[in-house]
């Protein structure tokens, strides 16, 4: 099924920058599973290779000790006794295991030598590369979990070789830099092994031995016609035994098909994709090429049968080390941002991924939350392994009250935008309910005040981990978790009919406090602490977004949002990051102010993103926009920066959608096909010509809905059960009062 010819997917490709010989440079590719960056050397073509679910996952002892609590953690604290802090709760995260684990490379030795062009199409996710003589492609099979490279002769593709990453080596000298500041080592420094390379029925590769388990990485070609192939695999073993043999099985079933045969499904699967949901801005042709940039990286990352995303996804910076903050699974803003766009763009399929992971995991969350807090319930450990456990470092977030609770706002939009009540009795509820569970029994109740009050609170990472992070009072960040929580849970419960269990829930959000706000209307951090510095991470701000406990178009919210984005950017951006800027355009985005949403986007375009589109969390445009040189990508940052396009165009809230929040002066057209809304509404089609607001809408169940645009309330519609409803309204170019 073809696309449309205004479908940003086939209107826009991303280039290999020829002029940077480096991982960051190269084309990303990838099927959920296994991901590989096409990158060259001076001389040589390098695909290097990922698979999201080669871990190390040994236990760490210190968070198996009987003395591991909430109680001695905090007693540490108070009595100012912070290098047994560092050293039972912080150091264990420095070690190089647990961790994700490179898989190795493969190299074409002496063909960029005569490159000449090299680009990946969106549409068919298939990087092509020129020469003067020859021509090479690589895909990562979407039906298959191969890669597969072929070309004609010329393109040399059965000289390829195999690169392990140096397990079992003599560790070196550590260079000091910025990814060996972020690295817990290099390969070598693991225990393990050196790889065994190996020749078996026409598949070449070698097999590691890890701690716990052995991966394997394997290469067979084949001549059809005048195409030379090449299928690529990484297999999974409980020994270096049984993962040969997958990987051998695998590979030889590859051979069972053409590669006419294997490409064919592949490109039927994508245009499926794509079809989902889409926009076009012919006015704004920059924001569409990086909305489906960033748009195509969840589409290869987010997969059904897959492990969830990652910090950096399935492609781990290629660079010598251990992946960055272990590749692991960060929950106090990079899990749940990474899979914030998906719910407007209606890819519940792929969201489901992380709830499904969630629910999986569960007994780990359990286990942890009965041992470190001596509660029940369920708590997520902030930093944690593909099995959800405990990894550590700086203690005032990793051992967070409210992970779970951000978590529980994912969750939940799965339940508000996909209507499946199957799945909310099955897991959705159950699930947000224990984390409210937890968040009930650990708070007490302050007989002087009549509200709840945390045994401690933080505010990511406001302080880093010093003594003065630890408050003893509520966090704007704790309250808003908590608040939502609560909020969720009564929402569930009322879906579901339990109403004695939603009148619990209303009752702790009651004993709550109110958000905190400063003198000049901001929100606080905690009591008496005013944002005053240029923060990286906008942890009093949740209520503005994601988690919209705040709503615009009430006056008075709308005047204490105003007030906190004012604070931000008084105190400058020196020590931001670039998802910080892309975050600060969902907010601007949220209050209607287009001017500074596209603002804040052409700075993260400008200044973090390297030439392949990927997020750097510092500016690699040397332009100062902030103070460290802190090259490193991870993937919430153009999740961040696609939600902020989306939330120009559609927002929605219970019982409401708005659509062009924040319009922008220079745009004239925009048309939408496939988004979602809370309610589980479908926006089957928007286009916004001629100054009119063109709709139909369709819902999964009756309900009725107020209608907004650019601010301005237009309709309340009445939408009766899989009825599509046509709607036309005049485009209002006023400020609503």
């Amino acid at each position: 099924m073809p696309l449309p010819e205004q479908h940003p997917a086939t209107r826009h490709q991303l280039p290999l920058d020829l002029t940077r010989n480096e991982w960051s440079s190269g084309l990303p590719l990838a099927n959920g599973c296994l991901g590989v960056v096409v990158w060259t050397t001076e001389t040589d073509l390098i695909l290097s290779l990922d698979r999201a679910d080669v871990w190390d996952s040994r236990l760490v002892p210190e968070y198996q000790a009987e003395n591991y609590s909430l109680t001695r953690l905090i007693e540490l604290v108070k009595t100012n006794q912070m290098h047994l802090v560092e050293k039972e709760f912080e150091a264990p995260y420095q070690r190089p295991a647990p961790t994700k684990l490179p898989v190795g490379r493969v190299r074409l030795a002496g063909f960029n030598s005569a490159l000449i062009a090299g680009k990946l199409a969106l549409d068919t996710a298939t990087a092509k590369l020129e020469t003067q003589a020859a021509s090479l492609s690589v895909a990562a099979l979407a039906t298959t979990r191969c890669v597969a490279v072929w070309g004609c002769r010329e393109a040399g593709v059965e000289h390829l070789s195999l690169e392990p990453p140096p397990y079992g080596e003599k560790p070196g000298p550590t260079e000091q830099s910025i990814l060996s500041f972020i690295a817990a080592g290099r390969p070598q420094d693991l225990d393990y092994p050196k790889p065994q390379h190996f020749q078996d029925q026409g598949v070449r590769g070698f097999v590691q031995k890890t701690h716990n388990s052995a991966f394997a990485v394997g290469t067979i070609t084949r001549v059809e016609g005048d195409k030379h192939i090449a299928y690529i695999h990484v297999a999974l073993g409980s020994n270096p035994a049984h993962a040969q043999a997958a990987l051998v099985d695998v590979l030889l079933a590859m051979t069972r098909c053409t590669l006419s045969e294997h490409l064919n499904r592949h490109i039927d699967w994508l245009p499926q994709q794509w079809s989902i949901s889409w926009l076009s801005l012919p006015d704004d042709s920059v924001r569409e090429k990086w909305w489906a940039a960033d748009t195509y990286y969840m589409i290869a990352a987010a997969q059904p049968g897959a492990p969830p995303v990652a910090l950096q996804g399935p492609w781990t910076t290629d660079a010598g080390y251990l992946p960055p903050w272990k590749g692991d699974y960060h929950h106090d803003l990079n899990t749940q941002m990474t899979y914030q766009p998906l719910y407007t763009a209606g890819r519940l399929d792929a969201s489901r991924v992380m709830m499904d992971w969630l629910w999986e995991t569960a007994d780990h969350c359990r286990d942890w939350t009965r041992r470190f807090f001596n509660q029940p319930g369920l708590c997520v450990p902030m930093t944690a392994d593909i099995h959800n456990r405990q990894l550590g470092g700086w203690a005032p977030y990793t051992h967070s009250l409210t992970s779970a609770a951000w978590l529980a706002h994912n969750v939940w939009l799965d339940w508000r935008f996909g209507r499946d009540r199957a799945l909310l009795e099955q897991k959705i509820a159950p699930w947000i309910c224990e984390v409210a569970t937890f968040l009930d029994a650990i708070m007490t109740l302050d007989a002087e005040t009549g509200y709840r009050k945390p045994p401690v609170s933080t505010s990511p990472e406001w302080n880093d981990n010093r003594r003065d992070a630890y408050f003893w009072d509520w966090t704007n960040y704790d309250l808003a978790l908590t608040r939502f929580a609560f909020l969720a849970a009564a929402d569930v419960c009322q879906a579901l009919q339990k109403e004695d269990e939603a009148a619990h829930w209303l009752r702790c959000l009651s004993q709550c406090p109110d958000l905190l706000i400063a003198e000049d209307h901001s929100l606080l951090i905690t009591k008496d602490v005013v944002w005053d510095q240029p923060h990286r991470h906008f942890c009093n701000g949740l209520a503005i977004m994601p988690l919209q406990l705040l709503d615009p178009l009430k006056t008075s919210d709308k005047a204490l949002i105003e007030a906190t984005l004012e604070r931000y950017r008084e105190h400058g951006t020196g020590l931001w990051m670039g998802y910080t800027f892309s975050w600060l355009a969902c907010m601007y985005a949220r209050t209607g102010d287009a001017a500074k949403a596209l603002e804040a986007l052409e700075i993260f375009d400008q200044g973090f993103r390297y030439p392949n589109g990927f997020h750097t969390n510092g500016d690699v445009s040397d332009q100062g926009y902030m103070n460290l040189p802190f090259d490193c990508f991870t993937l919430e940052g153009n999740s961040i920066a696609a939600t902020a396009v989306q939330d120009l165009l559609v927002q929605s809230r219970p019982g409401r959608v708005d659509l062009l929040m924040a319009w922008p002066d220079s745009w004239k057209a925009a048309h939408v096909r496939g988004f979602c809304a809370d309610g589980g509404i479908k926006i089957v089609r928007m286009d916004v010509v001629d100054e009119q607001v063109q709709l139909e809408l369709k819902a999964q169940e009756p309900l009725t809905v107020e209608l907004t645009i650019q601010g301005h309330r237009v309709d309340t519609v009445n939408l009766l059960a899989h009825d599509l409803v046509q709607l036309t309204y005049p485009l209002p170019r006023a400020q609503p009062q």
